[in-house]
């Protein structure tokens, strides 16, 4: 099928985007690891559940736009999009990101200690006594439990001389 130059150049255009938003959905997955830790095993679960994804979407990106004929410019404006935003935008994105996040978190975390303050003060007010008291407990219900496991011990001796 004959496509014009023009309308290469805008599937060449729309490719080398759809690299630069690929590009940006492994970001997104390189700012959630930074924060989220995770084994080698969840990473490369992470890593071929992106790549499906990236596949996935480029393909239905290409059905849709050039009714799924693949051609070698398109492949290549999917890298030149991605390399692009790796070398231009990448580390911008992410120094941002990270930027924004810890700060919500700080927020929040300020936040939280301002609203448990009083829930924190009445345990530390009461956590010492209570403490006080299990422990003694503790020591006095062992003895209790010893008490009553020699009785039937005694009583398990007794009944099987009857």
């Amino acid at each position: 099928m004959n496509i014009s130059v023009g309308n290469q150049l805008f599937i060449f255009a729309a490719c080398g985007v759809c690299g630069v938003v690929i590009a940006f959905v492994f970001d997104v997955f390189r700012i959630i690891r930074r924060f989220i830790r995770t084994s080698v095993a969840a990473a490369m679960v992470q890593d071929a559940v992106y790549w499906i994804i990236a596949v996935a979407v480029f393909f239905i990106f290409i059905q849709g736009l050039n009714s799924g004929e693949l051609r070698l410019f398109e492949f290549l404006a999917l890298l030149a999009g991605t390399f692009f935003y790796f070398m231009l935008i990448s580390a911008l994105v992410i120094k941002i990101s990270i930027f924004i996040i810890s700060f919500i978190i700080k927020i929040v975390t300020a936040v939280l200690k301002v609203a448990l303050w009083p829930v924190i003060f009445v345990f530390k007010l009461i956590g010492k006594p209570l403490f006080i008291v299990f422990t003694i407990g503790k020591r006095k219900g062992s003895k209790i439990i010893r008490k009553i496991s020699q009785d039937l011990l005694s009583f398990n001796k007794f009944r099987k001389r009857i």
